[in-house]
């Protein structure tokens, strides 16, 4: 019995180990304070009440492309020599409002990374024709980009550009997260803990019931 609980024992402090020894890089552009005014993801909001606060770079501003007369752009940079295993999960939060105006006509908002199509942004601007007028408006709306594909992150350096279908459409960056990792596994989560935890208790609580059996017919 004692070299199954030194053998969960040492499978466990093998496990923390690993976990000890990964690395996670986070890099932000702007902050998470909803556009300035609190906006939750999901949420709708009104365009006129975002106003600049001097965030980072163009982050909390309502922009527009046909406005202001260029591609809005901005980096997120790491130091690879930070992490001490090849990277296995890098992924880019973006939590922005309003784009997608007309979608229906003339397509979604463009994701560029490091000059290469990523996908598109999730429609944030309701005013199709289609949608009650209770309905309609601008919403918040977080969307995340798996990285993994990049391959290379050696040059530390990542370039995001986000591009309207539209010229005309009026939308706000609330703030960018890039992640990256050389975390072999996941981070267990507390239930899950708290069952390893219990399972090693278990055994022992078994040993201890076993010697008391085999001296059970003591008096």
């Amino acid at each position: 019995m004692k070299r199954v609980i030194l053998s969960a024992l040492a499978a466990s402090s093998l496990f923390f180990a690993q976990l000890a020894g990964a690395t996670t890089l986070i890099d932000m552009y702007g902050d998470n304070d909803g556009f300035g005014i609190g906006v939750t993801e999901n949420s709708s909001f009104e365009w006129s009440s975002v106003v600049a606060s001097g965030d980072e770079g163009f982050t909390d501003q309502w922009i527009s492309q046909e406005v202001n007369f260029y591609l809005p752009t901005y980096t997120h940079s790491w130091d690879i020599s930070k992490l001490s295993g090849p990277v296995t999960f890098a992924y880019l939060e973006i939590f922005t409002g309003g784009q997608g105006w007309l979608d229906q006509y003339y397509g979604l908002t463009k994701i560029i990374i490091n000059g290469q199509d990523y996908g598109y942004l999730t429609d944030g601007d309701s005013t199709e024709f289609y949608v009650s007028a209770d309905e309609k408006g601008n919403y918040a709306r977080l969307d995340v980009v798996n990285l993994l594909s990049l391959g290379d992150f050696s040059s530390g350096l990542l370039t995001v550009s986000i591009e309207t279908a539209l010229l005309g459409d009026g939308w706000v960056l609330d703030y960018s997260k890039l992640t990256i990792s050389d975390d072999p596994a996941p981070v267990p989560e507390p239930a899950t803990m708290m069952l390893f935890g219990s399972g090693l208790v278990g055994l022992m609580g078994f040993g201890r019931s076993k010697k008391a059996h085999k001296g059970g017919g003591k008096i």
